[in-house]
């Protein structure tokens, strides 16, 4: 059975992500303290280490753990899609203060 649950922190905010992990809880901390996020560059950058983070929170399933294996498209883009409402609120802070 997968049990799914980790957590991807962007700055203070925190966001809950589904995980292969059967057993534990994972918890992936996406910096943006160095970005400027009114900048398209830093902006990439910040969505390709939420894309890391998910891959990361998600984990490997077992190369027989065919259900693991089907799960782990799902998991990635809910967990992307999930820390996606707190990126976009640190993309509008960002506008509001420059």
């Amino acid at each position: 059975m997968i049990r799914c649950s980790s957590f991807v922190a962007l700055a203070a905010y925190c966001v809950s992500m589904p995980a292969l992990a059967q057993s534990t809880d994972s918890r992936v901390t996406v910096s943006h303290t160095d970005l400027d996020l009114t900048n398209s560059r830093d902006i990439a950058r910040l969505d390709l280490r939420i894309a890391h983070a998910a891959k990361k929170a998600c984990g490997s399933p077992s190369s027989i753990d065919l259900e693991g294996i089907n799960e782990l498209p799902r998991c990635w883009h809910k967990a992307v899609a999930e820390a996606g409402s707190q990126r976009d609120q640190l993309l509008g802070q960002a506008k509001l203060t420059h």
